[in-house]
């Protein structure tokens, strides 16, 4: 602390941070990086991903999720985030937060907390546990994802070990929840790293 890869936009925080003179900061972002890699991980170890499939068509995920929830198509919850419409862009906002928070394996008492704290969207835990509902049967492969995770935890200490993709390398003692974000997040950070790698 304090978190030095993502400082707040407070008035005078990032000011604070200079360049030396004849030097720049750069500044990259990668779009859905963890969707990306959580749908990845779910190509290599199952052969199937539907949030890949929504990915490599090119469409927002949170937005089919969104129309999923409201009971519409993708097409016209597109059609009315367009116009303005505000239940849809309120509805992915919900799919945003469930997209990012469930991969990690999160009950609903703890996502209640995350979408408060990281979204400053309030849910009840019943909405909660309706909305990990919805979010499952969008992404069947997360049931897939979830059984293989918990299958690897070791005895009664219920600890898990997991070799990590393209680096081979291994983390053990993991408790379920870093189990779930492991993979998807390790993988991001070695594209991350190779791609800062390659720039540089």
């Amino acid at each position: 602390k304090p978190n030095i890869q993502n400082i707040k936009r407070l008035a005078g925080m990032r000011e604070c941070f200079r360049p030396r003179p004849g030097y720049v900061y750069v500044d990259a972002d990668y779009g859905m990086l963890e969707l990306c890699t959580f749908a990845q991980t779910c190509l290599w170890w199952f052969g199937r991903s539907r949030l890949a499939e929504v990915l490599n068509a090119g469409q927002d995920p949170h937005l089919e999720f969104g129309a999923q929830i409201l009971g519409i198509t993708y097409e016209e919850a597109k059609a009315r985030r367009k116009t303005g419409d505000k239940e849809v862009e309120q509805r992915r906002l919900v799919a945003k937060v469930g997209n990012f928070g469930f991969p990690g394996g999160l009950g609903a008492e703890s996502f209640v907390d995350y979408a408060a704290s990281s979204y400053k969207v309030n849910l009840t835990v019943e909405q909660a546990r309706d909305l990990k509902k919805f979010w499952l049967s969008s992404w069947p492969e997360a049931r897939l994802y979830f059984d293989h995770i918990g299958k690897q935890e070791q005895g009664d200490s219920g600890k898990i070990s997991l070799q990590r993709f393209i680096t081979g390398s291994w983390r053990s003692n993991m408790s379920y929840t870093v189990a779930c974000n492991d993979p998807f997040q390790s993988l991001g950070a070695t594209a991350a790293t190779w791609a800062g790698y390659d720039l540089a």
